[in-house]
């Protein structure tokens, strides 16, 4: 079941999405694994975030079954005089449940994940831009299977500074304060606290270069170092970066896949058709 509602007045726009799946996992072969085994691969209902710390920990469909729904509300502040001077406010939350009460010890509906988030961005000038976000994730590690989840809270400040007609750079600072216990963490619940930082610099429209770190300043004391260089033409676009990475599932265009633990270089090609 999925349903959808619009609503767009001037400068204001609201979306609305549910969705029910229930028993949804197809796969193509018996004792496959992954995502390359599903026969149909089916997106979660979340916001598709591209800053490091806010989609560490992506949301993965219970394709046994679970309720979700997604609400968006826009809005943009513009001067009529200095149109190149704006804000834009954004208002999102997500969140999926057990579709059955089965599916839960408790024998009644269990949060699979919520995400409240919202984010102000502030054109100052034609050269200087800035983005703040905030977002509060909770998930459930058993996939509702018992109460206990991990919930934490991410900061985002993100600064554009456009100094020639063709060359900028931009800075993120990003923070994850996990409000679980210690005990949480050894169990492999929430790993702490993490801090990230990026610097890049374009030279529009064709190359960018950049490099960032995450680090685990809760748990682990692991820096995951990444740097790189991307040139784009037309609808393609060809990234290769050299860094440390953490397992676990990375998205893309909401198409997530799990990767293990490495460090070393890694090529990306991306085109439109």
């Amino acid at each position: 079941v999925y349903a959808e509602a619009l609503y767009s007045w001037k400068t204001l726009s609201v979306s609305a999405t549910y969705r029910m799946l229930d028993n949804m996992g197809t796969n193509l072969t018996l004792y496959g694994s992954g995502t390359g085994n599903m026969m149909n691969y089916l997106p979660s209902l979340t916001r598709q975030y591209t800053y490091m710390l806010a989609n560490l920990n992506p949301y993965q469909v219970n394709t046994i079954g679970e309720h979700a729904g997604q609400l968006d509300v826009f809005y943009s502040l513009r001067s009529p005089s200095a149109r190149h001077r704006y804000w834009n406010f954004h208002v999102n939350w997500s969140g999926a449940y057990t579709l059955r009460p089965e599916q839960s010890q408790s024998d009644r509906t269990s949060l699979l994940w919520s995400d409240i988030n919202f984010d102000v961005e502030r054109q100052w000038s034609k050269a200087f831009k800035t983005i703040f976000l905030f977002s509060r994730q909770e998930i459930s590690p058993s996939k509702g299977f018992q109460q206990l989840t991990y919930a934490s809270d991410i900061f985002v400040a993100d600064v554009t500074w456009k100094f020639h007609r063709n060359l900028s750079v931009r800075a993120e600072l990003q923070y994850l304060l996990c409000e679980n216990s210690e005990a949480d963490w050894m169990d492999g619940h929430c790993e702490g606290d993490w801090v990230a930082a990026l610097v890049e610099f374009s030279v529009a429209p064709r190359w960018s270069v950049y490099v960032s770190d995450m680090y685990n300043i809760g748990m682990t004391k692991v820096h995951y170092y990444d740097g790189g260089v991307s040139y784009s033409k037309g609808r393609t676009r060809v990234q290769l970066g050299y860094g440390r990475h953490r397992a676990g599932y990375v998205c893309s265009g909401g198409i997530c896949r799990y990767s293990p633990a490495y460090t070393g270089v890694n090529l990306l090609l991306t085109t439109a058709f």
